[in-house]
């Protein structure tokens, strides 16, 4: 039960992370499965940057995971707004 759990929470996350990374994502399908494909050339550089940020702060600096949370809301609503 456990491994499944993981299994479950991992590709969430991998699903996740293509979809806010890369602005452009195709839909492939091989062999029955069908998986996100994302065009390289795509990457939202605000996003890996946020993303960075976010990761050093929890782990350097053991910032609080709510704040993280909800700085990363803000500056994305910001960011998005603004352009």
């Amino acid at each position: 039960v456990t491994a499944a759990v993981v299994g479950v929470i991992l590709n969430l996350a991998v699903g996740f992370a293509i979809v806010t990374l890369f602005q452009d994502v195709a839909t492939e399908s091989t062999f029955g499965f069908t998986y996100p494909r994302p065009h390289l050339g795509s990457v939202d550089g605000f996003a890996v940057a946020l993303a960075l940020v976010s990761f050093v702060g929890l782990v350097r600096s053991r910032w609080n995971f709510l704040w993280v949370i909800g700085g990363s809301a803000l500056a994305g609503l910001i960011y998005r707004v603004a352009i």
